[in-house]
């Protein structure tokens, strides 16, 4: 299965887990980091990825979420085809970075791309036939995942 994480998951295994979702969020993005480098899951990521980290400004986080990225052969580079269906997910109220993000999961073929940011779920829920694609949070793919695991 090809999913593609969004940088802010790959951001919460070094948030403070001092609030219960942070915590339970950090723990499933663990356990699909696991799940990708024991190949259950195969990851996917673009250039957008590489940007907003590189604008990370403690240095150790920086190279510590870097050090998450998917191999180079399986980020992709942003051309103009990516770039024209953003403009067209902008235009239906996402922010540039999640437009880059989702035009490029839905260019690679992804199967499910994972997200803590809530408003972007929301958003990509009520126009998920436009986008094409399905956005959930790692607490709910993960619990899928094990769900089909015992099924």
């Amino acid at each position: 299965m090809k999913i593609y994480l969004d940088v802010c998951c790959l951001n919460r295994p070094f948030d403070d887990t001092a609030q219960p979702r942070v915590a339970m969020e950090a723990s499933a993005v663990g356990e699909l980091l696991e799940m990708i480098e024991s190949s259950r899951l195969t990851d996917y990521a673009s250039e957008m990825s590489i940007i907003e980290i590189e604008r990370i400004p403690d240095a150790e986080r920086r190279r510590k979420v870097l050090s998450l990225l998917p191999p180079s052969e399986r980020i992709m580079s942003l051309n103009a085809d990516v770039l024209d269906w953003a403009d067209r997910i902008m235009a239906i109220g996402f922010h540039l970075a999640d437009a880059v993000h989702l035009s490029a999961a839905r260019q690679l073929g992804i199967d499910v791309f994972v997200t803590t940011d809530d408003k972007l779920r929301k958003l990509a829920k009520r126009h998920a036939g436009r986008l094409g694609l399905r956005v959930i949070d790692p607490v709910t793919f993960l619990q899928e995942m094990q769900d089909d695991n015992d099924g």
